[in-house]
């Protein structure tokens, strides 16, 4: 919990997030985290697309590779065992989180799915 709230929750422009991170250079030249990694996918920008309150960049992977074999972590585990909460300075935070929410595509909820798959 500590290295997720190390990522997730301290800015960049206020501490170095990598001084004691394990972490190799890429091919394009930036730091692939190892700790506590089991796959990473370096992609170089191709395109920007500017979504209001987010930007979603589009890449074309340039390196992927398994670093190891464990369970990830997903999101749901993250706050349903962990008992993750969101920064009260995120995006996404919202004071009376306490209900777990669910949401389908155009219901004003939220559906965040992502799907990859690697082939190495």
């Amino acid at each position: 919990m500590t290295f997720i709230g190390l990522f997730g929750f301290k800015s960049g422009r206020e501490i170095n997030k990598l001084e004691n991170v394990k972490t190799r250079i890429g091919v394009t030249g930036v730091p692939i985290v190892l700790d506590y990694s089991i796959v990473y996918l370096e992609a170089e920008v191709t395109n920007e697309l500017n979504c209001g309150s987010h930007t979603i960049f589009v890449g074309r992977v340039v390196d992927a590779e398994m670093t190891g074999s464990e369970e990830p972590m997903t999101y749901e585990y993250y706050h349903k065992v962990k008992g993750g909460k969101t920064a009260k300075n995120a995006p996404t935070y919202d004071k009376e989180e306490t209900v777990e929410k669910t949401g389908t595509e155009g219901d004003g909820g939220t559906l965040c799915l992502l799907r990859l798959r690697l082939c190495l």
